[in-house]
């Protein structure tokens, strides 16, 4: 597999030796400082250029690059499925190469470059042959995925409805609807879980830290014993082992949601949770 300096290496030269192309930065995990680094990171990188439609009607340059083991063109999968696309602002190209290194390449029109860099602080600048970069900080910046304050009304609305949507997880697991117990566990309940840890992590640490997508930064930031509960959690559509992640999952977000409203003074609805716990007892035992 290239190492780093070889894929930069290659993505500079490229964008050097193009005269389509007037700068090139680098953002997401790559551009953050505070990530961890290993070889398996994507490398999302933007060119800035003049045509897009030129990078989109030859893709030979691709080869540039290496061997391709397998594209994602998502503007053109959307015209494909009947959506109205527009090429001459931006468009993607998501590239897995042989050697396992991913390069997700946004060839993006200058004459909205300044918007893109507007919705992002995780920017790097690495080439920029027409000053048309000048907006970009010297230093990124992982700010804007930082854990919010939390205002008490998200609180109350996070322990309402992770306790609420509960009742749909348990009657899914009584039907033997694996499949739908599981879906509403990870797409509505779950996230709540993760939003009063996260509550939890930012109080712990001045609300200047991300937790990452689907928690996956928290081992950095809870102990070793309390990662282990959060993945127990997780099961296998087996019916026990769906009860017992369940269990575990409940007193994980006790635990949390209380010490939250703990530290801010607020009142947590333990009626709510009572109710819930002695209504998915009744499922369980029938």
């Amino acid at each position: 597999m290239r190492d780093e300096q070889t894929m930069m290496d290659l993505i500079i030269t490229f964008a050097m030796q193009n005269e389509r192309i007037l700068g090139v930065y680098l953002n997401g995990s790559r551009a953050n400082q505070n990530a961890s680094r290993d070889q398996y990171q994507d490398y999302d990188i933007v060119y800035v250029v003049n045509d897009v439609a030129s990078f989109v009607e030859d893709k030979s340059w691709i080869a540039f690059f290496g061997e391709l083991a397998i594209k994602e063109e998502p503007d053109e999968l959307d015209r494909l499925a009947g959506r109205e696309v527009n090429h001459s602002d931006f468009y993607m190209f998501l590239l897995l190469f042989e050697d396992g290194n991913r390069i997700d390449l946004k060839i993006c029109h200058q004459s909205i470059v300044e918007e893109e860099i507007g919705k992002d602080d995780l920017i790097v600048k690495l080439l920029d042959k027409e000053d048309c970069l000048t907006s970009i900080p010297s230093e990124s910046s992982d700010q804007q995925f930082w854990v919010q304050w939390p205002t008490e009304g998200q609180f109350i609305l996070a322990c309402n409805d992770f306790w609420w949507c509960l009742q749909n997880v348990g009657k899914g697991i009584t039907r033997h609807e694996y499949t739908y117990a599981i879906d509403m566990l990870e797409t509505v309940v779950r996230p709540w879980l993760f939003q009063v840890i996260g509550w939890q992590v930012g109080i712990e640490h001045d609300f200047q830290v991300s937790i990452g997508k689907a928690g996956k930064f928290l081992p950095h930031f809870i102990s070793s014993e309390k990662w282990q509960q959060l993945l127990g959690t997780y099961a296998s559509a087996k019916e026990q082992e769906m009860w017992q992640s369940l269990e575990i999952l409940m007193d994980l977000f006790s635990q949390e949601a209380k010490s939250v409203a703990k530290h801010f003074g607020w009142t947590y609805k333990s009626s709510d949770e009572e109710a819930m716990r002695k209504y998915l007892l009744k499922l369980k035992m029938k």
